[in-house]
C-alpha cells in the first residue's frame, strides 16, 4: 500500500499528525455510540469472559485491541426494575459537562433503582478492523478503564507519535464472602501504535 493509501485508523481532523481532536471525540459519543447505526459492537464482561455482537460472541485471549484514545467517556445509568435507563455521557475531556446526580430525572421507585456513574472505551480489533464499545458501571470494570485512561495519558505524554495503546483482554477474580468468586476485567498494554494502526516497535511492552 503506497503512502497516500495509509489512512489513520481513528480518523482525526489533522490526520497527517497523528492528533487527536476533541471533536473527533464528540462525534465518537454522538456516532460510535448510536446502536441504530448498526455499525459497532459492545462488549460486555461476563463471569470471566469479555463477549461483544448480538450473538455474544467470545473475545479471543491472544486477540491485540487498539485503543482510541480520544474515546474514553464519563456518564450516567440508571436501573428501573432491572432494566437500564440511558443517562446523559459526555467525553473524559469534558467531565466537568456532565450534570450532577441531582439534576437528573428521578427514577420511579422499583427494584434495582437510581443512577450509577458509567465509563466507556473504544476498541478496535488488529485483526479485522472491527470497532467495539464497552460501557461499564461495574466497579472492577471502572477500574480497569481508569487504570487504562492513566496509563494512555501517560503514553500520549511520552510517545504522541504513538499514540494507540495495543491491549489484550483478559480476567481475574476474587473471593468474596457474600458472593463467592468474583470476576473482574483485566486491559492490559501490549505495546503502542501510530495512528494507522502500525505497530512501533520501539515502545513494544
Amino acid at each position: 500500500m503506497s503512502k497516500k493509501d495509509v489512512v489513520p485508523m481513528f480518523p482525526t481532523s489533522e490526520a497527517d499528525t497523528g492528533i487527536i481532536t476533541t471533536d473527533l471525540a464528540q462525534d465518537l459519543i454522538e456516532t460510535g455510540n448510536a446502536a441504530s447505526t448498526g455499525t459497532v459492537n459492545y462488549m460486555k464482561f461476563n463471569k470471566g469472559e469479555w463477549l461483544f455482537g448480538v450473538d455474544n460472541d467470545e473475545v479471543d485471549d491472544d486477540e491485540i485491541m487498539a485503543v482510541n484514545p480520544a474515546s474514553f467517556t464519563i456518564g450516567w445509568q440508571g436501573w428501573q426494575d432491572g432494566s437500564p435507563v440511558n443517562g446523559p455521557v459526555v467525553p473524559i475531556s469534558r467531565r466537568g459537562e456532565l450534570p450532577a446526580e441531582a439534576d437528573l430525572d428521578p427514577i420511579p421507585a422499583g427494584d434495582m433503582n437510581g443512577w450509577g456513574k458509567q465509563l466507556g472505551v473504544s476498541f478496535r480489533s488488529l485483526e479485522d478492523q472491527t470497532p467495539l464499545q464497552f460501557n461499564t458501571t461495574s466497579y472492577g470494570g471502572k477500574q480497569a478503564i481508569t487504570k487504562l485512561m492513566k496509563e494512555v495519558g501517560e503514553g500520549l505524554k511520552a510517545h504522541i507519535e504513538a499514540p494507540v495503546a495495543l491491549v489484550k483482554l483478559s480476567s481475574d477474580n476474587y473471593p468474596h464472602k457474600k458472593y463467592g468468586k468474583v470476576w473482574t476485567p483485566v486491559i492490559t498494554i501490549v505495546g503502542w501504535a501510530d495512528s494507522t494502526g502500525n505497530p512501533v516497535e520501539k515502545y513494544a511492552a
